[in-house]
């Protein structure tokens, strides 16, 4: 009977023992355990902090980058990626840092809004390659256009010294001026008072630059007083003004050298002094010549 408890004793006591084991293995397992979920927490955790930093670096960028465009599609669609940032943002805080499967799904998106920056970089490097290839090409158009300017102001103004000099070079001359008084009978005479006639012969030069055809010369003689001598009713234009003449005789010019005369007959009381005969053709004063009555 002794020996059946005895049996019991020890198999009791081993029993135990091995319980004890068991309950020791159990506890080191299950702080094993818990140590094991800490470190995932803190790994999922630093996780989810450091996918909070890419967030908010893509925010920062893409902030930076709506700053440099111009572009109003590109700002539209980066307002969209901005907001879109924003909520990603709001749902990560969010969210628990066990919740694995949410946390590689923001991940995603944030991979997603990365690319789609790249894109837009890409397209505003693209557009900023245009637009300086555009911009190198309106420059050179607007040097060209300068150039075609400059050179057709020197064209112009060459034109304009050139048609002076032709309209220079095709005013006709009076040359061999000579101014004769006479009386009433045609003869030639000294004497104030019976001067009559005052007869101005000239010389037209030889000119094949001037237009042919008829032409009229205008004799413009001044008295002393400076008062114009005739009809002051008659005029003619003469730089853009009309001004009076004493008389005018009308002739055909074919170029070559051609002797003519003019003649007033005085109409009014002649004083002694210094007159002053000018000719006038085509609106240019040709020739003159001053004389004295006394």
């Amino acid at each position: 009977m002794n020996n059946k408890n005895t049996i019991l004793l020890a198999i009791a006591a081993v029993a135990i023992i091995v319980m004890a084991i068991l309950l020791v293995n159990s506890k080191k397992k299950q702080k094993e355990a818990e140590e094991n979920i800490a470190a995932m927490e803190d790994v999922m955790n630093y996780e989810k902090e450091k996918l909070a930093d890419e967030y908010t670096n893509v925010a920062d960028e893409l902030n930076d980058f709506h700053l440099q465009i111009n572009n109003d599609s590109i700002l539209r669609l980066l307002d969209k990626e901005q907001q879109r940032v924003q909520l990603l943002m709001e749902e990560l805080k969010n969210t628990k840092a066990t919740n694995a499967k949410r946390i590689a799904e923001l991940r995603k998106e944030l991979a997603s809004v990365r690319s789609a920056l790249t894109y837009y970089v890409a397209q505003v490097d693209s557009l900023n390659r245009v637009n300086g290839k555009l911009l190198a090409e309106n420059k050179e158009v607007r040097e060209l256009y300068e150039t075609a300017s400059q050179t057709v102001q020197a064209l112009s103004t060459e034109k304009e010294e050139l048609t002076e000099k032709v309209n220079i070079a095709s005013q006709l001359e009076a040359r061999n001026i000579v101014i004769t008084t006479l009386n009433e009978s045609g003869k030639s005479t000294t004497k104030l008072k019976k001067t009559a006639i005052i007869r101005v012969a000239y010389t037209i030069g030889k000119n094949i630059t001037a237009k042919s055809g008829e032409k009229t010369t205008y004799l413009r003689i001044t008295a002393p007083d400076h008062a114009v001598c005739g009809n002051n009713n008659n005029t003619f234009l003469f730089e853009n003004s009309e001004i009076p003449y004493t008389s005018k005789r009308t002739f055909e010019f074919t170029g070559e050298e051609k002797d003519l005369t003019i003649v007033w007959n005085v109409n009014q009381t002649l004083t002694e002094g210094i007159y002053k005969a000018e000719l006038f053709i085509d609106g240019h004063l040709v020739g003159g010549k001053s004389f004295e009555l006394r």
